[in-house]
């Protein structure tokens, strides 16, 4: 094995991925998000307003935690609405940078089968911070490697999504529903 090690340490290649840090911020079960979707924040306003919606059922609603932009990106994961409890979405411990691609690993949980739930609306979340890096997108990944949402970073450090791409394409090719 140490000769294996030694040998990758000194045949001159360089090592298929990096990784960036991920420092969980705050999840829960009612986000007042009823669709699944995922988020990338650049900026402490937009953070604000973000933790401002997700808690807008709460009156009056926490503050949103602190986050340094010039070293982080908050990152959010929303599951979407369910009918019971016992649902839950986290993020992956390590995230892999390829590529420049940051890759989060998303996971998504459901209450055990043939087991007593509240029937209550959930709308499950997970926010965290993830440190800047070599990356200039950052996609969101199940245990099984499918991208479930990418993110582009702009120059202008600006989330750019698919739909938002769709929507610039559109509007210039001229044929923008009104």
């Amino acid at each position: 094995m140490l000769i294996f090690l030694a040998a990758f340490a000194f045949s001159g290649e360089a090592c298929p991925s990096t990784e960036s840090t991920l420092t969980p911020l705050e999840s829960g079960t009612h986000s007042n998000v009823p669709v699944r979707s995922f988020q990338a924040v650049f900026d402490q306003d937009a953070f604000r307003n973000l933790h401002r919606h997700i808690h807008s059922h709460r009156l009056p609603p926490p503050s949103a935690p602190t986050v340094d932009f010039d070293r982080f990106v908050v990152v959010a994961a929303f599951m979407g609405q369910r009918s019971t409890l016992g649902y839950r979405i986290r993020f992956g411990d390590a995230v892999a940078v390829e590529d420049g691609t940051a890759i989060l690993s998303v996971t998504e949980s459901q209450p055990p089968p043939n087991t007593v739930q509240g029937q209550v609306i959930t709308t499950p979340y997970a926010i965290a911070a993830l440190a800047h890096g070599s990356y200039e997108k950052i996609a969101f990944v199940d245990p099984y490697g499918t991208v479930l949402e990418s993110v582009t970073l702009l120059k202008d450090e600006r989330p750019q999504t698919a739909p938002q791409r769709r929507r610039i394409e559109r509007k210039i090719a001229g044929c923008e529903r009104r």
